[in-house]
């Protein structure tokens, strides 16, 4: 269920026992002012749009909006303005791009990127400079980069990057300084390291890593400072540690940790990466040592 906590065990307890008897699993919580707004689940409407003040009277279903015990599966809440955008499926639309201002009758449809009842599955939102990127299929072009400006007409595709029907799918889209970075694929380079300034002619690749068609399989995309931490296979180092200022002569190899063509990265988590004092911590096994606590300042003495 949903809880809340001051910090003290006294004032630590539960907001509200949404799914009398059972599980509520409220998932997806985003704060826009002074309401919470989250995924909540109860028997009569499914799992749907709920948001919260705190207490347990104004904790409430917000909209039901696929309708009945079917479920809208609400997620990905990310703040545009003075309203939440997110995905949301019903039975006319499919999963599309819906947004709300916090009131049931300013909880609507925002657009169906994918006419009709297909879904355009509208995912990895992220707010820049008054605007929002996501990635979204129209049913023509796959699954590509998309932004909007908060109105109807202002929401398109920046650029077809897999051209035609095929999917690009645009994902781990992170912040660094003012640009975008995520993982695309097209049929001449494969899946590599993209950037992007909002502008259709600011959207191209970082670095072709992993040369030809290979793709080199960017992962775990981490700013640190004006750096952007990444793992990346060259084809020759295997999955190793990279680093980027966003420039493809700034795009490098940090170390081969684990000299060979298998890497040293071959299964690993985001949660095994982070930024702290202008330096990247990090979980590895260099094959030596085992598991243990790395860190890097970005070079490969460092």
């Amino acid at each position: 269920e949903l809880w809340k906590s001051n910090g003290t065990a006294l004032g630590t307890s539960v907001v509200k026992t949404i799914a009398s008897g059972g599980a509520d699993y409220p998932d997806s919580i985003r704060a826009l002012g002074s309401l919470l707004y989250f995924s909540g689940r109860d028997v009569s409407n499914g799992t749907e749009l709920w948001i919260s003040d705190g207490s347990a009277a104004g904790t409430q279903l917000l909209k039901d909006i696929s309708s009945g015990t079917d479920s809208s599966y609400p997620r990905g809440f990310t703040v545009l303005g003075s309203n939440v955008y997110f995905q949301a499926r019903d039975t006319v639309n499919g999963t599309e791009l819906w947004k709300t201002d916090g009131t049931t009758a300013g909880t609507q449809l925002f657009k169906d990127i994918y006419s009709g009842v297909s879904d355009a599955s509208p995912n990895e939102l992220i707010e820049l400079s008054g605007s929002l990127y996501f990635r979204a299929d129209d049913g023509i072009n796959g699954a590509e980069f998309w932004k909007t400006d908060g109105t109807e007409a202002g929401t398109v595709m920046l650029q077809d990057i897999y051209s035609g029907p095929g999917d690009s799918y645009p994902n781990s889209i992170t912040n660094l300084d003012g640009v975008l970075y995520f993982i695309g694929s097209n049929v001449a380079q494969g899946g590599e390291l993209w950037r992007s300034d909002g502008s259709a002619a600011g959207t191209q690749i970082v670095k072709d890593i992993n040369l030809a068609t290979a793709a080199s399989m960017p992962a775990y995309l981490t700013p640190v400072g004006n750096t952007l931490f990444f793992v990346a296979d060259d084809g020759v180092s295997g999955s190793e540690l990279w680093k980027t200022d966003g420039t493809p002569a700034g795009t490098v190899l940090v170390k081969d940790m684990a000299p060979g063509v298998d890497g040293i990265f071959p299964q690993f988590s985001q949660e095994n990466f982070a930024s702290f004092n202008n330096k990247l911590f990090f979980t590895v096994d260099d094959g030596i040592n085992g598991d243990e606590l790395w860190e890097s300042d970005g070079s490969n003495t460092g």
